[in-house]
Parts: C-alpha cells; structure tokens; sequence
C-alpha cells in the first residue's frame, strides 16, 4: 500500500510539474507588456475577452470583414490588444479564415458574441474569460493593436526589468551613469550631486515592482520638470527610436503613469511613462 501510495504521488507530482512546464512556455508567448495591460483593466473593473472568429471558407474581402468586426467591438471604447494574425497581415489577407483576438471591454460575453456573429460571412464565433493570471494562456504570436489613434515621437527606450518602456526624448536632459558611492541619502530620499545640484533619484525598478541591485552602478536619466530636475534609475538605456505613440483609450484614464503605448519591431507593446504625473506622484510621496 506504501508502494501505491508513493506511485500516485510521483504521478501527482510528475503531473503538476508538467502542467507548471506548459504554464510557463505558453506564457511566454504573451509580452509582459500586454498581460501588465490586461491586469490593469481588470483592476479598473474591466474583462478581458479571448475571441475567435472563424470565417466561412470561401470568403469574399476576408480583410474588410474583419475591419468590420473591428469597428463594431470598438464603437463603444472597448479595444483590441492582441491580434493573431498581426493587423498588417489582415488587411494583406494573410490568413486563412480564423482570427484569434483579446478584446478589453465592460461588454458582456453573450452582447460581443452577438456584435460579431451579426457579420457578413461570419462562420462561427467564441468568446471567454481571459484570466491573464491563470493557467489559460493563449497560444498567439505578439501582434498587437490598441487603439487606431496615434502620432510619431522621437523616444528613448528603456529597460526596466525584462521590459521595455518609452520615454519622450523632448523629456529627457542627459543620461548618466552613477557609481554607488556617488548616491547619497537625505531623509529617505536618495539623491546624487551634479555640479553642485542635489537631484533627487527615482528607481523605477521599485516603482514597477522589479528587483534591482542596489550594490551596483545606475544608469539614470536626468529629467526636468516644472524647474526640477529628477533622476530616473533604469537597468539600461536600448536606443532612440521615432515610435508610433497610440492611446490607451478612456479605460485607462486611471492609469496615470502612461500617456500611452507603441508597437514596437519585434511586435512588442512599449508602454510610454508620462513623465508629469510619474513626477507629481514621486513628489507627494518627498512630503
């Protein structure tokens, strides 16, 4: 009986591992970017939407169809942020007649099923749940669309962790690398002096919950706003780059700390920090 039970326990054991396995390759198929997205709508009492959309077999415009869909889903603010194929290979019609999408809404299942099974040569239609902390990760390539509003920015990306963010270089003074010994500390604020100007330091490591090496060096931005200046610590500076700065759309007026995302080359979302209210927030909190 020993021996049974220590065998249904390895089973059990070899069964959870192999489900921890898969959890973990097919979430690495979703940018950290676009799950931090579906958090923050959930948060701000939204859901997040898997859908598939299958289209008859010998469709007429596959690609206008789908516009179509698009349009209707997003009439009301809802939006698209993740797309499989990628928009650029739908209006190609790249694609054979499935279209796999993550749609953040306030829309009830059964009221976006019926939006979209009312299309044209609509063949069939799924729509459920996304829990972007769950074990239910999807299997999709990193395409994503936010919103059709956008407009070109010259910007400095960043990495903060294992992600990438943008900042407007029309924000930006000078970076520079500051050695540990070079941060002081004034009350609980740590700071570093330039030319005899005290400028108070932000790690935004901690301000997006990502562990960083104290120990070490700092690359920071030197920023100026209203007259202050501030530094921002990040893990490295990746380049500047003219990026399609898209809105995240009035489910997001809440998340103050971005003016809004772009996609970049290797279909990954940047979400762009908006530098005044990342600064009025670092300031409540000196006083």
């Amino acid at each position: 009986m020993i021996e049974k039970a220590n065998e249904t326990t390895s089973k059990e054991n070899s069964t959870f591992q192999m489900r921890s396995a898969v959890k973990n390759i097919l979430s690495d198929a979703i940018p950290d970017s676009v799950l931090k997205v579906s958090k923050l709508a959930i948060k701000e009492g939204f859901q997040v939407h898997k859908i598939v959309v299958n289209l008859v077999k010998d469709a007429v415009m596959k690609s206008s169809r789908i516009y179509v869909i698009f349009k209707r889903i997003e009439s009301d603010g809802s939006q698209i942020i993740f797309s499989e194929p990628s928009v650029e290979e739908i209006e190609k019609e790249n694609f054979d007649k499935t279209v796999k999408l993550f749609l953040i809404t306030k829309k009830s299942i059964s009221e976006i099923q019926d939006m979209i099974s009312n299309v044209s040569e609509v063949e069939s239609v799924s729509v459920e749940n996304f829990d972007p902390d769950g074990s239910q990760m999807p299997d999709v390539s990193p395409s994503v669309k936010i919103s059709s509003n956008s407009s070109a920015i010259k910007a400095l990306l960043i990495g903060i962790g294992k992600q990438t963010y943008a900042i407007s270089l029309s924000d930006v003074d000078r970076l520079i690398y500051v050695k540990p010994e070079n941060v002081k500390v004034i009350g609980n604020v740590k700071v570093v002096v330039i030319k005899n100007e005290i400028i108070p330091l932000m790690d935004m490591r901690e301000y997006f919950g990502e562990i960083g090496n104290s120990d070490a060096g700092a690359s920071v931005m030197i920023i100026e706003y209203k007259s202050m200046k501030y530094g921002l610590i990040v893990d490295e500076f990746i380049r500047q780059d003219e990026i399609a700065l898209k809105t995240l759309g009035k489910m997001f007026e809440k998340a103050k700390a971005f003016r809004g995302g772009s996609i970049l080359s290797n279909g990954a979302v940047a979400l762009v920090i908006d530098i005044p209210s990342l600064v009025e927030n670092f300031s409540q909190n000196l006083k």
